[in-house]
């Protein structure tokens, strides 16, 4: 793996993080910097989000546009598989088969510099190896080194186990409800639906995200970082006999207010909202709209904070004075598909 020295000022620890998550998953993750390199890159992102370069549309990222990133120091990393672990259907670059990418930009967040991760992504074969947190933990390493301590990105809020992924995994936090963000998109994740995203703040030194760091280093089970659900919570969303979704909280009027400060409520998600948009696409417009107006209020809520997902059960919300979240305001724009 790349990086500084354990012994630089950002300390030993994140960068014994990533080295952890990166034997986990098999992969050495390492900087772009040639050509070959760069266009490998693109064509894995292009295959990962469906998209034809010779379309309408072209490229996720052109080479040239890679370079530019690259040459003037933002994150541009790809992560390979050993030479023993590659076949005959992965992306070559210089050194070896990629199996990630991962492009960052510098950024500012509430005053703050901070690291905009604007598309990381993981050929689809390869996403339960752990390879996606392999590029997210090396990118904390990477920036703690160089005195940046928030990563922001977007994410899809309807996808389940991106959900987990960022929340659970990683401990970042949701920071603003982003309703069609990109607008019309024709890539074949996004063609036909709106690009409602969850703008996240990851604060790297953040007990959530030092808690996932430990787990990840454990070896042990990763867990969300909240407390145990009321019994029962407050479902404000919840699914229906027939899959589709039921509110139980009138967003019209408000949220209500937290019933002491150790409260939670419950927002839930369809299992695979990606099945949904191809099996029954009113279903799963249904499953935005909904989602829309209780997580946006959720999130956009003073009272309240977006603190975990549990995976077939959705988003826990937590009254504010009991998360001691705070409430950055995330910045930019992200495609982020990193899951494993």
């Amino acid at each position: 793996m790349t990086g500084a020295d354990p012994g630089t000022d950002s300390g030993a620890e994140p960068w014994l993080t990533a080295t952890a998550a990166a034997g986990r998953a098999g992969v050495r993750v390492r900087p772009l910097t040639n050509r070959d390199d760069l266009v490998a890159a693109g064509t894995l992102l292009n295959r990962v989000w469906g998209v034809d370069p010779d379309g309408p549309g072209g490229s996720e990222l052109q080479p040239h546009l890679l370079r530019a990133l690259e040459h003037s120091g933002n994150y541009v990393q790809g992560a390979a598989l050993s030479p023993a672990a590659a076949t005959n259907g992965d992306v070559h670059g210089h050194a070896g088969p990629l199996v990630g990418a991962s492009i960052a930009f510098l950024g500012r967040t509430d005053g703050q510099w901070s690291l905009h991760s604007h598309i990381t992504g993981v050929l689809g074969e390869q996403a339960s190896r752990g390879v996606g947190a392999a590029l997210k933990w090396h990118q904390r390493a990477w920036c703690l080194d160089r005195g940046i301590g928030l990563v922001t990105w977007t994410f899809d809020p309807l996808i389940a186990r991106n959900a987990w992924f960022n929340l659970g995994r990683l401990g970042a936090r949701p920071a603003e409800y982003l309703v069609d963000f990109y607008g019309p998109m024709s890539d074949g994740r996004n063609q036909g639906q709106p690009t409602d995203r969850l703008g996240m703040v990851w604060d790297l030194h953040a007990p959530s995200t030092l808690a996932a760091a430990a787990a990840l280093r454990s070896g042990g089970p990763v867990r969300a970082a909240s407390g145990d659900l009321v019994d029962p919570p407050q479902r404000w969303l919840g699914s229906g006999p027939d899959g589709g979704p039921v509110d139980a909280v009138d967003t019209d009027g408000g949220l209500p207010a937290p019933r002491s400060a150790e409260d939670d409520a419950v927002i839930a998600v369809p299992d695979d909202a990606e099945e949904l948009w191809r099996s029954d696409p009113d279903a799963a417009g249904r499953w935005r709209l909904a989602v829309r107006g209780v997580l946006g209020a959720a999130v956009a809520d003073p009272r309240w904070a977006v603190t975990a997902f549990r995976p077939r059960v959705g988003y826990v919300v937590t009254a504010v004075a009991a998360s001691g979240q705070s409430r950055l305001a995330a910045s930019g724009s992200e495609r982020e598909e990193p899951t494993g």
